[in-house]
């Protein structure tokens, strides 16, 4: 059978991602336990938080939860885009939060809500959680990955303490870079030269690499 080119890609982007491993069992942790309602993942642009959220879902598809994955740059940020958006994910036909609810509820045994570049839907934070996370079933779990971190609200609110954390995503560690740039075919002097000034920024690293292997003369100590 044919692929699709975004099977392909899906493929390659899987192969690519390094590092991570036990903010993704934190994630796993929340999502498949009891512990959580509601997780907030935050960090600078470029930190990798898209990448750790397509990662987390592999692994919890894996692991038997049906995952919806949200990108709120492709929605209407609105209470009616929500419900549009994850009704079209869910393949219902919905009008209400009470319908979105029961859609998911009887999606699978667990199901994960993954929304990205959240940072672009604050404006609907409030109805999120006052109205549409109460109103989902105790199967449900929702986790937001953006660029800013949560508003105090979620982490003052009685009703919420112990059903909501938040995650700060930081650079990846000297270990996880080294293997980024060797998958990108860097030989080790390269490499070297390059972690000291990235810090362990995926973007950067990247970055850096593209520059390297299109200008393999460039004085990357000159950057």
């Amino acid at each position: 059978m044919s692929q699709t080119i975004e099977e392909i890609l899906s493929r390659n982007r899987a192969a690519h991602f390094v590092g991570r491993e036990s903010e993704i069992q934190i994630l796993l942790g929340f999502a498949l336990s009891d512990d959580a309602a509601a997780v907030h993942v935050h960090g600078i642009g470029g930190i990798g938080k898209s990448a750790l959220l397509t990662a987390f879902a592999g692994r919890a598809r894996d692991a038997g939860a049906v995952v919806k994955e949200l990108n709120c740059r492709e929605m209407e940020p609105s209470e009616n885009g929500v419900l549009m958006a994850l009704g079209d994910a869910a393949g219902k036909s919905v009008s209400s939060v009470r319908d979105v609810a029961l859609a998911l509820a009887g999606a699978g045994e667990r199901v994960v809500i993954a929304f990205d570049t959240f940072e672009m839907f604050r404006m609907v934070d409030t109805w999120l959680r006052n109205t549409f996370l109460p109103a989902l079933a105790e199967n449900t779990r929702v986790f937001f990955f953006g660029r800013e971190p949560p508003v105090p609200a979620w982490l003052v609110a009685p009703e919420w303490q112990g059903m909501f954390h938040s995650i700060t995503l930081g650079p990846l560690d000297d270990e996880a870079a080294e293997e980024m740039l060797q998958k990108c075919g860097l030989n080790d002097s390269v490499i070297n030269r390059i972690t000291r000034f990235a810090h362990g920024h995926p973007l950067a690293l990247r970055l850096a690499a593209a520059s390297a292997l299109e200008r393999p003369a460039l004085d990357l100590q000159k950057i």
